[in-house]
């Protein structure tokens, strides 16, 4: 179940670390956000510990005012990542104001034992 966050400008994940073994239990990792604006575009992409691209969740993701995505922990190929930490990178583009804002948050993929 994603949180919401008051914070506006705002990425929230959760739960974190989550643990994408088709247990039920926290196997997804929701990606919420919040803004002062709803003209902003998102590129959501994930990246491995060493920095490479593993997979784009957005590409020009229209967001509204607040939302979430969700990563089930799969790469672009479709296989579940390795135990870890991965950092969520989001671009957030306003064509109407041309303002910019970043975020980057750490998600550990874990395993339940």
């Amino acid at each position: 179940e994603p949180e919401t966050s008051n914070e506006v400008n705002s990425l929230r994940l959760g739960p974190n670390p989550f643990s994408p073994d088709g247990d039920g239990h926290e196997d997804h990792l929701f990606i919420s956000y919040s803004f002062d604006d709803p003209n902003y575009m998102l590129r959501v992409r994930i990246f491995d510990r060493h920095g490479r691209h593993i997979r784009t969740l957005a590409d020009s993701h229209h967001a509204g005012f607040e939302g979430s995505l969700t990563w089930d922990g799969r790469n672009a190929g479709g296989v579940t990542g390795r135990i870890g930490i991965y950092i969520v990178h989001i671009e957030a583009f306003n064509s109407s104001t041309g303002d910019k804002k970043q975020f980057k948050e750490v998600a550990v993929l874990a395993r339940q034992f």
